[in-house]
């Protein structure tokens, strides 16, 4: 998964593709992390990847991130995700900046794995 997900070449054809919008995430100047946005019609967003350093995280910086994220597509009225549903850090941090779940869901992802997550949806 790794090798498919985040490959250099597969994350810089998303970038050069525009297929995501990649943002750097930093603290002083300091990289702290990084969100994945894609555009889904007019309205609608997707957050494919959201991560901060384990280390920054409960200071506000994630919140601080999505509500620029917000700002930067201001037309997105409704925003989704998939978190794993075991990740109850992450999960209680989307509540907290309007996330709600909408669905669980089983992805199969080859060789006998799955990722079982949630799919949360932010509204304005």
């Amino acid at each position: 998964m790794l090798d498919r997900m985040y490959s250099a070449k597969t994350l810089g054809s998303q970038i050069s593709e525009g297929i995501q919008h990649y943002f750097m995430i930093q603290d002083d100047a300091r990289p702290v992390g990084f969100i994945a946005f894609e555009k889904t019609g007019e309205s609608g967003g997707f957050i494919n990847k959201f991560y901060v350093l384990q280390s920054t995280q409960r200071k506000g910086t994630g919140k601080v991130a999505f509500q620029l994220l917000i700002a930067r597509f201001p037309e997105a009225d409704e925003i989704k995700l998939q978190v794993n549903r075991m990740n109850i850090q992450a999960i209680n941090f989307y509540f907290k900046v309007g996330f709600s779940i909408e669905s669980a869901t089983d992805f199969d992802i080859g060789s006998g794995y799955f990722m079982n997550d949630f799919i949360m949806c932010w509204k304005k």
